[in-house]
């Protein structure tokens, strides 16, 4: 039987809205670095058959 490899790039899809304009810096050795947070907006119906809205806020750091 073949061996199964993992992939060596993670990858992750977020959707939903930038809360505030993304900060871009370098690492004292020169590495680019962004960082900036999602806001993820999740719809749903209660318990009571009523509209919720609920937010999920993703602090992302992208190398």
């Amino acid at each position: 039987m073949a061996e199964l490899k993992m992939p060596e790039i993670n990858s992750v899809v977020i959707a939903g809205n930038l809360t505030k304009d993304p900060i871009f810096r370098q690492t004292t050795t020169g590495t680019p670095v962004v960082n900036f947070s999602i806001a993820c907006n999740r719809r749903f119906r209660d318990s009571n058959n009523q509209w919720q809205e609920d937010v999920c806020y993703v602090g992302v750091v992208a190398w």
